[in-house]
């Protein structure tokens, strides 16, 4: 299980959200074992299952892009994070861990492209969460 927060519920419903990104938007994903990945700065994230590459597309951000597993994951988990924190929002805007939610997005935003990832990586990553 995701484990960003000490509250399980939250974590649960933050794992949901990543699945279902990767339901919308990843093509041919049907579900499967996912993989968690961290960066140098030590932050997690969900991983597609094992793959040599994956398409993600979003009509939202015009998105149409194939890369690596770990790539389209890292992209998926912040927008996880940004989406279900304006969710968060909507409902308790003085939570703190509404606040935390756009803060480990932002995070996890930064450590990627602080990275020793390829320029075509960050390119594909940027190109997902934008």
């Amino acid at each position: 299980m995701f484990k960003a927060f000490k509250n399980t519920m939250i974590d649960i419903a933050l794992e949901s959200v990543i699945f279902g990104l990767a339901s919308d938007q990843v093509e041919g994903y049907e579900g499967g074992m996912w993989q968690m990945g961290q960066t140098v700065r030590g932050m997690d994230f969900v991983g597609l299952p094992e793959a040599d590459s994956v398409r993600v597309q979003s009509a939202m951000n015009f998105c149409d892009v194939t890369t690596d597993p770990i790539t389209a994951g890292a992209a998926l988990t912040v927008v996880a994070f940004n989406h279900f924190g304006w969710k968060m929002y909507r409902e308790n805007p003085d939570a703190a861990d509404t606040r935390k939610l756009f803060d480990l997005g932002n995070d996890l935003k930064f450590a990627v492209l602080e990275s020793d990832w390829d320029d075509d990586r960050k390119s594909a990553f940027l190109e997902i969460i934008d």
